[in-house]
């Protein structure tokens, strides 16, 4: 009985576990490539090639070596050696892996033809290799495992899930070739329980008498059709339920290994007996047909699993199900096909179509084929093979038997091509539903209790353009005002303003590129990565540096760029002459030498979170960007999170001090942060930075955000080298590099883990940060931004606090300049020096002097365009309780002349409602922009533009009464007036809307669902505040109270000799 145990169950044990050895030896494999070589189309297609490369030979090695005839004990001997080798290798392929990509770097020039996939065939080759050697390893090992190759795989596939049991332990930290080198000593250990080879040689013969001849030439190219069929599937399902969940090594894995356990139950003879073949081709095909027509209630899915309360490993899991069932059916009808064809896993008729398959489908991807199409033409070829196997068959049978069985034969091809057909039945909106399940409004808007068909109308937006990229699907969404947002497979990617003389650029997209320009002192030569918006770049044309390298992900996001991000530019950063294009991966371009070095480097990329974005927070990308740089250089990284922990920018930085002496953090905004980092003596930040902050062509950039250069001075700063900072208090968490691979796995549980992270990330950084203004040496630039910053607060407590009050700003402004007057400067003249007052505190006599002059002039009906467009200097740059309140005054003074410019005048109105603070609750200046703009439709000419801004100001209005019903009133009449006028205004423009939607390409049912929302957001709040609040407030208050005119609603100033006095 013992002997039987050994002979059988040890023989079983060997397999199975010499299987899930390689699966992990693959699995280390292709998670490091990806750490290290990204997960672009060609990255992809180089390591499906390096794997093809590394079986097919060993293949024919195998087949020629008499495993049989070798002696036990020399077995054991080879089987040791395959496998010391074997772990060798898995301790020194991210050595290699990233040796041989900085060789092809070297080697191949980024102007040769396909660079980027003969770039990549370099450390193609180290796939090859380590692959050739598990392959070898499995042959020495289970040589007498004569089992069908198809059980091999599914046997093995399992195995992979070792990859992720350090992360579910917490031990993210292990090093990722330990665990095949475990794996690999289960193995041998396994070796004793085989019996002799003499002993099983008649088994084999007996086996092999059973097994069917060789495929006969017709059956090799069915199943040479079936395997590249396979990899098509495979990489249509892929691109498809990318658009509903995003990547990660994680769900990879999982996704892996819940679809060899289903192909492992499904090819049981038990199984394939009650199910039957047909059947089995027949649902298979017909789950794979369907995926275009569940992609709704997919999404709905999705959508239910990203905003509910579950775990992060049961997110993870439930989105590995969704993707393992499509890849189970894709491999079902290869299954049927080859149940009687017992081959080895390393069969050539398999690997190769199969590798031809996937290359092929990324290729025809990146030339913009629907994803759909591939999948069509998947199912297609499965229903041709199938034909040809059933039409081959009956010409074997009786003519009788053809009788009984022709209805049966017929049917499962006829079904398959009905399937092919159902493909195009299916409508996959994959713009609008991915941007839907990965935005942050959606998921604030299902907490609100929005109902689910709104939740896509909550926010004023609309699909402007969709363009398919060899990186996925592209696509650029009108948002509030005049700002477009970028998003790429439903990810958001960046955000520019078209016009920022209207509404304000985010400043997160400007910073990257600011913060590093200004730190430095002379930046001749900038490297800019990523940018797929083009706003870094626009930032960086307007500094005095003499020449910018921008490398970029594809051409056909450059392309987007060019139309809404540079077109309004006098010069395009790609006619600017200082400027180069180059359309690579980031991590290749890092590495050529030819690119020399740069003063600064910025790298604005992907989310941090996203497989793709892994490669560009290692070790070995940190090493390359130091490279390129000079002594003296600046390094700096956007790290994009929507809701960040504090462990992953711990890693990060832990990561940069490998490559820098000084690393540092900024945070911008809510998960939006720098990384700062640099060789310099000087230290992280520059001593001179507070007063290039102030240079004109800065204060400029930083005032298209409708931000204070102040407000950058104060952001908050973690330095790593602090000698009592974070990393005094704590050791340093492991270096992110290819051969560990704890970021790419703990990364994505870390992004859906529920909790308040912001809490965490306070808790965590706040003891240990300062201001930006602290780490310089104190100046009088110290003193100024305090005084701006008081005049930002008093700027704020009169939009937050006064709302539809603007006109107190005056004695704030005139409190200023007696309080805290800037000390006097020197002037030389003639040999003489002469004490004059400071230039800003000019600006604001000379400010007070052109309106007093203005409205003087309007109080005697003397007013003239003339004296209105003075005011218009004083809006140029951002001054605190200057810039923005001056915009209130030119538009009153528009009314009081009769409106002399009406686009002028409604271009200030615009200016003020969306260059102020989020907290501003006026809304008087809302109404009247959008009365005027509904008036006199011809203010914007363009149909599809005034319904975006009659829907952007629609938004705004809900934002402004949102925080004004919390407000206390100071008259309830006059709250009154201004719901009845909101109520009013906003069904006018919905009407309007209503009239042009068709033309601003919005269908009737879509604009629906917006006036639903609004009606139910704005309307009908406002008409239950009116009847129940101010209707009871009304009752109580007093007459003087229910004066509808503020004292300060008339700005007419009195004209007096200093010109200081207000009303």
């Amino acid at each position: 009985m013992i002997s039987h145990f050994r002979s059988f169950h040890g023989r079983t044990l060997n397999w199975t576990t010499t299987a899930a050895a390689v699966a992990v030896i693959v699995g280390q494999l292709c998670a490091t490539w990806l750490n290290l070589c990204g997960t672009s189309p060609d990255s992809i297609a180089a390591l499906a090639i390096g794997f093809a490369v590394g079986v097919i030979p060993i293949r024919w090695i195998g087949d020629g070596i008499p495993w049989h005839a070798i002696d036990r004990r020399r077995t054991h001997v080879v089987t040791f050696l395959c496998a010391m080798i074997v772990i060798a290798l898995n301790w020194l392929t991210p050595t290699l892996l990233n040796a041989t990509l900085l060789a092809g770097c070297e080697t191949i020039g980024s102007t040769w033809p396909m660079a980027v996939i003969l770039t990549m065939l370099f450390p193609a080759l180290v796939v090859a290799l380590v692959t050739a050697a598990a392959a070898l390893f499995f042959r020495a090992a289970g040589a007498q495992c004569d089992t069908p190759w198809i059980h091999t795989a599914v046997a093995g596939a399992p195995g992979a899930l070792v990859l992720l049991i350090p992360v579910w332990l917490g031990m993210s930290t292990f090093p990722l070739a330990g665990l095949p080198t475990l794996m690999v000593g289960l193995a041998l250990a396994t070796q004793f329980l085989k019996r002799r080879s003499h002993e099983i040689s008649d088994r084999r013969s007996m086996f092999d008498a059973s097994v069917e001849p060789a495929l006969v030439a017709r059956d090799r190219y069915s199943v040479t059709l079936l395997f590249a069929a396979v990899g098509i599937l495979i990489v249509a399902i892929t691109e498809i339920l990318c658009r509903l969940m995003p990547g990660s090594l994680p769900v990879l894995i999982q996704s892996i290994c819940i679809t060899a356990t289903a192909l492992s139950i499904l090819t049981r003879p038990l199984t394939m007996k009650l199910l039957t073949t047909p059947a089995m081709q027949c649902f298979a095909l017909l789950t794979l047909a369907l995926l275009p027509i569940l992609f709704v209630p997919l999404a709905d899915l999705n959508l239910a699993i990203n905003t509910g309360s579950l775990s992060a490993f049961s997110v993870l899991l439930l989105r590995s199900v969704q993707y393992a069932v499509f890849a189970t059916a894709a491999f079902v009808p290869v299954l049927c096909v080859l149940q009687k064809t017992p081959q080895s896993c390393l069969s050539r008729p398999t690997i190769l179509p199969f590798v031809v398959g996937v290359v092929s489908a990324l290729t025809v991807l990146s030339q913009g084929v629907p994803p759909l199409v591939l999948l069509a033409v998947g199912i297609a070829m499965h229903a041709v093979v199938q034909a040809t196997w059933i039409a081959a068959n009956k010409r074997q049978r009786s003519t009788g038997a053809i009788r009984f069985s022709i209805a049966r034969s017929c049917a499962l091809p006829a079904l398959s091509l009905c399937s092919t057909m159902l493909v195009g039945f299916g409508s996959v909106d994959t713009s609008r539903t991915s941007s839907l399940l990965f935005s942050e409004r959606t998921a604030a808007a299902v907490q609100r209790g929005v109902a689910p068909e709104l939740i896509a109308q909550s926010h004023a937006n609309r699909l402007v353009t969709t363009v398919p990229t060899s990186f996925g699907e592209v696509t650029v969404w009108q948002r509030t005002g005049n700002v477009l947002e970028f998003q790429r497979n439903g990810m958001p990617v960046g955000r520019t303003s078209t016009d920022t003389n209207v509404s304000p650029q985010p400043i997160e997209d400007i910073l990257p590129a600011i913060l590093p320009l200004a730190s430095h002192g002379q930046p001749a030569r900038v490297l800019l990565l990523g940018d797929d918006t083009g706003v870094c770049l626009r930032v960086c044309t307007h500094f005095p540096v003499q020449e910018i390298v921008a490398v970029r992900s594809d051409r056909s996001i450059t392309e987007l760029a060019q139309r809404f991000t540079w077109s309004r530019q006098q010069l395009p950063p790609d006619q600017d002459a200082r400027v180069q294009i180059l359309h690579e991966p980031a991590m290749l371009a890092m590495r050529r030498r030819e690119l020399h070095r740069f003063d600064v480097v910025i790298s604005s990329g992907e989310i941090a979170s996203l497989q793709s974005a892994v490669c560009e927070f290692t070790a070995e990308f940190y090493q390359a960007a130091r490279s390129r740089m000079t002594p003296e250089a600046i390094f700096c990284q956007r790290f994009r999170q929507s809701d960040p922990g504090p462990e992953p920018l711990k890693a990060a930085m832990a990561t940069m001090l490998t490559a820098f002496t000084n690393v540092g953090v900024i945070q911008t905004m809510p998960g939006e942060i720098l990384l700062l980092a640099s060789d310099s003596d000087k230290g992280l930040i520059d001593p001179e930075l507070l007063s290039r902050l102030q240079r004109d062509h800065v204060r400029r950039e930083i005032a298209t955000a409708g931000w204070d250069w102040a407000q950058v001075a104060i952001l908050p700063l973690l330095d790593a080298r602090d000698a009592s900072g974070l990393f005094s208090h704590e050791l340093p968490p492991p270096v992110i590099s290819g051969s560990n691979c704890g970021w790419a796995m703990s990364l994505p549980f870390e992004s859906v883990r529920r909790a308040d992270k912001q809490s965490e990330l306070h808790a965590a950084f706040d003891p240990h940060q300062q201001q930006l203004l602290a780490a310089v040496p104190t100046t009088e630039d110290h003193e100024e931004v305090k005084r701006r910053l008081s005049a930002l607060a008093q700027q704020l407590e009169i939009l937050a606090g006064m709302p539809d009050q603007p006109w107190t700003y005056r004695k704030s402004l005139q409190m200023e300049m007696k309080q805290s007057p800037r000390p006097p400067r020197d002037l030389v003249e003639s040999g003489s020096i002469t004490k004059v007052a400071h230039p800003l505190d000019v600006l604001r006599q000379r400010y007070f002097v052109s309106l007093g002059r203005a409205l003087s002039a309007a109080s005697r009906g003397e007013l003239n365009p003339a004296l209105i467009s003075r005011l218009d200097t004083f809006t140029e740059n951002f001054e605190p309780l200057i810039t923005n309140f001056a915009h209130y005054e030119i538009v009153r003074l528009h009314e009081l002349s009769g409106h002399p410019s009406p686009i002028d005048e409604f271009r200030h109105r615009l200016r003020i409602v969306f260059f102020t603070s989020p907290v501003d609750a006026s809304v008087r200046p809302v109404i009247f922009a959008m009365q005027q703009l509904v008036d006199d439709p011809s203010l914007i000419a363009d149909d599809t533009a005034r319904y975006d801004m009659l829907n952007s100001l629609l938004q705004k209005m809900i934002e402004r009464w949102e925080a004004r019903t919390a407000w206390e009133p100071r008259s309830a009449l006059r709250v009154q007036n201004d719901v009845d006028m909101s109520v009013g205004v906003a069904n006018r423009a919905m009407a309007h809307m209503e009239e042009v939607c068709e033309t601003a390409a919005v269908g009737k049912s879509e604009f629906y669902l917006r006036r639903r929302f609004v009606n139910a957001a704005l309307i009908k709040p406002l008409r239950d505040y009116r009847d129940q609040v101010l209707a009871h407030r009304m009752k109580s208050e007093k007459p003087v109270e229910q004066n509808t005119e503020d004292p300060h609603d008339l700005p007419l100033l009195i004209n007096s000799a200093d010109g200081l006095n207000t009303n």
